[in-house]
């Protein structure tokens, strides 16, 4: 229940941190956008190895109408378990990313289609993300917090 109840907190406690962002360097803007394409690329080869190296070892997910997954590792294994990868094609569009020293939320709309079988139709979603990176010890942006909320907005919508 604590994590839980965290995820409104952090959201809250996130936005009011970053109201008052000082100047980010536009190539640790870029760096960021630069991580998240190469998150989706790892999520859709269903690179697992290569999927590990986004988050924080203890990252948080709080996936839309699911309780949370604690630690990167039951992260990783929950994409498994779904069969999350390989399938999936994402492409995310970019609503803001604000930097303050080694901490960074990013918000986007995510696309996210898997195709269907001879069974099913393909299936296509929309959700909101936001994430709260931090910058680990070896440069590199990761993830710490990971929420998503379905939405039905669309691409078009968002012009």
């Amino acid at each position: 229940m604590g994590n839980i109840a965290f995820a409104p907190l952090c959201c809250g406690l996130a936005m009011a941190f970053f109201l008052s962002t000082a100047y980010a360097e536009p190539s640790e803007r870029q760096a960021i956008v630069d991580a998240m394409q190469a998150w989706e690329r790892a999520v859709e080869s269903g690179n697992y190895g290569l999927l590990e190296g986004f988050y924080m070892e203890d990252a948080i997910y709080y996936p839309n109408n699911s309780p949370p997954v604690v630690g990167r590792d039951a992260i990783l294994e929950r994409n498994r378990e779904r069969g999350s990868a390989s399938a999936v094609q994402i492409t995310q569009k970019v609503d803001d990313i604000q930097i303050q020293n080694n901490w960074a939320v990013y918000s986007c709309l995510a696309r996210i289609s898997m195709p269907g079988s001879a069974n099913s139709a393909e299936s296509l979603r929309y959700v909101r993300v936001l994430l709260i990176m931090q910058k680990d010890k070896d440069g590199q942006w990761k993830i710490l917090r990971d929420m998503d909320n379905a939405t039905p907005e669309t691409f078009q919508d968002t012009r």
